[in-house]
């Protein structure tokens, strides 16, 4: 395992001179005794940093944003047919009365 360690000097940054210790490809490095960085306010020690391109949540992907834009218009358009059949012009003006109406019973109490 000794012999697969890597050393590298200043790979997560460049010219930040900063020994780290990890495999090479690896997800993790292991920084020993790093100074003081007061952009994250690591005090040094020994700890683990994680290297390469941060994961990007599977709701956060350009494919699931359009499925969840999607499902948010056709509520919105369901929302606003029912407000509209209740007199109302949109479902927004439903709640800003409805909001309305709230804070004027919360103030009588």
């Amino acid at each position: 395992l000794a012999g697969a360690l890597a050393l590298s000097v200043g790979s997560a940054a460049v010219g930040d001179g900063i020994v780290r210790f990890g495999m090479p490809f690896g997800g993790e490095v292991l920084v020993p005794g790093a100074p003081f960085q007061p952009e994250n306010g690591y005090l040094g020690m020994w700890n683990w940093e994680k290297q390469g391109p941060k994961a990007v949540p599977k709701d956060q992907t350009p494919e699931a944003q359009k499925a969840l834009m999607a499902q948010f218009q056709a509520d919105r358009a369901k929302f606003d047919a029912e407000a509209k059949a209740e007199g109302f012009t949109s479902a927004e003006a439903r709640g800003v009365e409805l909001r309305a109406k709230q804070a004027a019973q919360k103030a009588k109490e």
